[in-house]
């Protein structure tokens, strides 16, 4: 199994992909960095291993620079190419409930900064309004709000969550600085402030569109998982990394799999 100069093998690190929580061999032969990982007894890469991951410099230096070029490339030209479809997918929110069609959010990014999200709107108007009275079907563990049959959520919304097509306008995030391609997924103030110490860990680094949980499984991991993917990823990130991170979300996405 090929392995990067700047990672090491733990020596209980099993020799076959690990095939859990939705987990695919065929992301880890495309991603050797993070099948070099073990899963604990409970479903959780343990911080013993995490810990045996040594930092490789990309906090800093042509990483970050060359990540960032990246990162403006491809939002202008994804934003150019895509617009007819940014468009038809307006009018069809709009002409649902004649609502508004963009959604705007206060979420945190790296260090703890808050900075305005935006996305398509899939909810109905009052959505958070009515989210209080819902809190009792929370289907999600941790700090995070989900359900898998959210009655906010509108036909054309749904659609759109399938297929994360009402993420597209987070490409003005990318573009403004505020989010990159790849990064842990920015969560709301109130779900940061019931991080644990180990949870804060994903504040490190700059958000992103896709983390690996988009390919893992989405919706359908525990968030403690999710930590455990992020924690992961941030000590195994490099373009190489980013690059084989965004060429798996791609069937992901198209499938729909654990998306709600």
């Amino acid at each position: 199994m090929p392995l990067t100069k700047h990672h090491t093998v733990p020596e209980t690190a099993p020799s076959d992909p690990v095939h859990r929580d939705g987990f695919s061999g065929g992301f880890f032969k495309l991603l050797p960095e993070i099948q070099s990982a073990p899963v604990g007894m409970n479903g959780d890469t343990s911080d013993f291993y995490l810990s045996r991951f040594p930092v490789d410099g990309s906090d800093g230096g042509p990483y970050l620079t060359l990540k960032r070029y990246g990162d403006i490339c491809g939002a202008v030209t994804a934003l150019l190419l895509m617009s007819p479809v940014l468009l038809v997918l307006a009018l069809l929110i709009f002409a649902e409930d004649r609502g508004a069609v963009l959604f705007c959010q206060t979420r945190i990014g790296k260090d703890g900064k808050p900075f305005r999200f935006f996305k398509f709107r899939s909810m109905v108007r009052n959505a958070d309004a009515l989210k209080a009275k819902l809190a009792a079907e929370n289907e999600a563990s941790g700090p995070i709000f989900k359900m898998r049959r959210d009655p906010r959520i509108t036909r054309v919304g749904r659609w759109l969550r399938k297929y994360s097509l009402d993420e597209l306008p987070q490409l003005m995030n990318v573009l403004r600085g505020e989010m990159s391609f790849v990064g842990p997924r920015p969560h709301l103030p109130e779900e940061v402030a019931r991080y644990t110490p180990r949870q804060r860990q994903r504040l490190s680094v700059q958000p992103g569109l896709i983390c690996l949980r988009e390919v893992c499984g989405r919706s359908n991991l525990s968030f403690e998982r999710w930590v455990d993917l992020d924690l992961l990823y941030i000590k195994c990130r490099s373009l190489r990394t980013d690059a084989r991170i965004l060429l798996c979300a791609i069937p992901a996405v198209l499938r729909g799999d654990g998306a709600y």
